[in-house]
């Protein structure tokens, strides 16, 4: 792991609190892909199984109504994550995630973050830890806009 994407790592809320050490180790138990623009991430409805964390470039997250174009919920950039919901659950994905540019992320996939859960405890409470507060944000967020729509 170069130090560029340690400090981008490092920049990610879920991952502030993991010392130096710790993120190596974390390093060993993710994948890095490349997308181009528009390319697509995941599908919504498809099997939930990995999360992302946005190294270099912006994604967006967009829902498919019943009728009409998708619509873009959140556009994420450089530090942030997508599909944080799939290391809890085995349920299908809630939404659609788009390369908005062309994307550089890290994949940690639920069998290796259930590895990191049993082998590094302190590092996979400090990552569940900050899942939850972003997941309960989002939850906020959302509840103050549909209290907004009602």
């Amino acid at each position: 792991m170069d130090n560029s994407t340690a400090d981008t790592l490092a920049s990610s809320s879920i991952l502030k609190e993991l010392t130096l050490d710790e993120m190596k180790i974390l390093n060993d138990y993710v994948g890095q892909i490349e997308l181009a623009q528009n390319d697509i991430l995941f599908n919504e409805g498809e099997k939930s199984d990995f999360m992302g964390f946005i190294i270099h470039g912006d994604m967006e997250v967009l829902k498919q109504p019943i009728s009409g174009a998708p619509s873009v919920l959140a556009k994420l950039g450089k530090g942030r994550t997508i599909g944080e919901m799939a290391l809890f659950d085995t349920l299908p994905r809630s939404a659609m995630a788009r390369a908005a540019t062309g994307v550089t992320l890290y994949i940690l996939k639920r069998d290796s973050f259930d590895e990191i859960f049993e082998k590094y405890p302190t590092i996979a409470a400090k990552i569940f830890k900050h899942i939850a507060i972003a997941l309960s944000l989002n939850l906020r967020k959302t509840s103050n806009a549909l209290t907004d729509i009602i």
